[in-house]
């Protein structure tokens, strides 16, 4: 099992997921999604160049998917975080080590994009992350208090 960054030839997997994605949400509205395939890859696209697109691949065949992207805040736009779109391993590799892995890479991501103060923090699965250790995000934003 390997977890690397998406690829062109990934979107049809990237779409079929975001499809499973979105048939396993529990609001009916967002279920038997219909898309335009050339806007789906602008989207994956988008992505890929203002966040992350990671893939989870098992033997020649992507099995889960792990989707962010960086944006600035409502109110703060000079704000930046990465917000975590969407988190889907096939079922028939949930139990493996896909989901752990892909989470793994994100949070490394997020992690040295912390570092770097391209972003202030991330988030994943309704969790935000200020980095490792959590002074990186923390400090500047009291720092800004008045």
């Amino acid at each position: 099992m390997i977890v690397r960054r998406a690829e062109f030839k990934d979107y049809e997997a990237i779409k079929g997921f975001m499809i499973d994605f979105a048939n396993a949400n529990p609001f009916s509205g967002l279920q038997q999604p219909k898309h335009n395939d050339v806007y789906a890859n602008r989207v994956i696209d988008s992505i890929r160049k203002a966040g992350v697109a990671l893939v989870a691949e098992a033997e020649r065949k992507i099995v889960g998917m792990l989707l962010a992207m960086i944006q600035g805040d409502m109110w703060l736009p000079e704000v930046k975080s990465m917000r975590e779109i969407a988190w889907w391993v096939d079922p028939e590799h949930r139990g493996s080590s896909a989901g752990a892995k892909l989470l793994k890479e994100y949070v490394g991501v997020g992690d040295r994009l912390v570092e770097e103060n391209i972003i202030s923090a991330y988030t994943y699965n309704n969790n935000i992350r200020y980095g490792r250790p959590f002074k990186y995000a923390k400090k500047r934003m009291d720092t800004n208090r008045n």
